[in-house]
């Protein structure tokens, strides 16, 4: 498994790999295949800050849902 860190090396854009429903305000939905930009390193506990670009709605995603792409 790649280190913790392998998304933040390949900034900015990442596609989630599958539905993100989210439980808070403050995380983002997501669906499969959403383009996203990376805004912040994963925060330690296995989150990053997305900008969703289709319509620049900003939240925090689990870094596990996400690829490079």
């Amino acid at each position: 498994m790649p280190p913790v860190n392998w998304l933040w090396a390949a900034l900015p854009r990442a596609v989630p790999t599958a539905v993100f429903v989210p439980s808070e305000d403050w995380q983002l939905a997501c669906a499969a295949g959403d383009r996203v930009t990376v805004t912040t390193e994963d925060d330690g506990l296995g989150w990053v800050e997305v900008v969703r670009e289709a319509d620049g709605a900003k939240g925090l995603v689990p870094l596990s849902y996400l690829t490079t792409g």
